[in-house]
This record gives C-alpha cells, structure tokens and sequence, in this order.
C-alpha cells in the first residue's frame, strides 16, 4: 500500500522529535527550575521550530512547483528529441530531482532523466492522472516504479514529492506531462537549517 503523509504533518512530527530530544538533554541540567516553566519552554521551542520549518518548507516548494511550471513552457520539452536533452541537463544540474520526465497524452514516458522509465506507460500514476489536469504537487509518498530503477546508497526507503505540469503548444492543446520526482532529502535539510546555530562573520 503506497504511503502518502502531508507535508506539514512530516515537518511537525520531526519538530517534535528533535525538541523532545533537546528536552531530555536540558532536563540534566535544570533540575533546579520547576516543571510548570520547563514544559512551557520546550512548547515554545517546539512552536517556533515548526513554525520555521513549515515557513520555509513551503517557500522551498512553492519555488520548486515554479521552476517546474516555467519549464513546462519551453518550447524544446514538447518536442521529444528535444526534451531528452534537456531533462538530462536538469538533472545533472539539480541533485534534489531524483527523476524528471516528459509523458505523452496516452501515458507513455517520452523523454527520461537517465533514460529511466523511458517508453514506460505511467498512466496509472499522479503525477500522469493529476498533472494531465492542471498543476500538480503531490504528498511525500515512497518510491513505486523507481525503487529499483534508481541509485540508492543509503538503503533506506526511497521518498518523493511529486511535481507535474500539463505541457502545452501555442495553440494551447495539451501534448503531455512534464513529471518530476524529487527527492525527500532536500525538505531534511530544511528541517535541519532552522535548528543550525548561525555562523558569524
């Protein structure tokens, strides 16, 4: 069964996390301070962190669901030959798009980030069914097709957030779908900014 979890609810399980983490190591060194008032601090961190991170998460993506509609309007990607070419270059470019591909009205991938799926029909997924539609951003879900398909040194369970855009000609008729799966790794380091001390100059 694909698991699928919003967005915000990852970020704010892992705020949580890493400030019930902090708190037990503070909880060594403030035995002196009353439990009322220590409860109320780590409320505070853990709502300023979440709220950190959801700020910037959704900056992150809304910049990403961006660069994907631009793209979608290029007028090399409705060209197949074309678009090969063009996916590869991103991808090699921008380590967080774990696959980037063109996928024609009947659901068949065109053109594939590594050649990857590449004349695979994918009509079944969201990102085909959703995107085909209008402008798609999708939940963090595991890795179905790519799974096997794609570098995994970690070992871990492969993650995604999928962006999808219809693409279209200057007639405005739909020619397919430009796809992208990327990776989880990049809203990790997100979450982890916000908790960074800042470096000073």
């Amino acid at each position: 069964m694909l698991k699928r979890l919003n967005l915000r609810t990852i970020v704010a399980v892992s705020g949580a996390t890493l400030v019930i983490a902090m708190a037990s190591t503070m909880s060594l060194v403030v035995g002196a301070r009353s439990e009322r008032h220590f409860e109320r601090e780590i409320g505070r961190a853990l709502s300023e962190t979440a709220f950190q991170m959801a700020n910037k998460l959704d900056a992150d993506m809304a910049s990403r669901s961006r660069q994907i509609s631009v793209l979608s309007k290029i007028s090399a990607i409705g060209d197949w030959a074309e678009a090969q070419k063009v996916v590869d270059e991103l991808h090699l470019k921008d380590s967080t798009l774990a696959w980037i591909g063109t996928v024609n009205t009947d659901g068949v991938v065109t053109a594939s980030s590594g050649r990857v799926l590449l004349g695979a029909n994918v009509s079944s997924r969201p990102v085909f069914h959703q995107g085909i539609k209008g402008h798609f951003i999708g939940d963090v879900h595991e890795a179905v097709l790519l799974a096997k398909l794609l570098p995994n040194p970690t070992g871990e369970p492969m993650k995604f957030v999928d962006v999808a855009t219809p693409i279209r000609n200057d007639t405005g008729k739909t020619l397919g779908v430009l796809a992208t799966h990327f990776s989880w790794g990049w809203a990790r380091d997100v979450q982890v900014r916000p908790l960074q001390p800042q470096k000073r100059g």
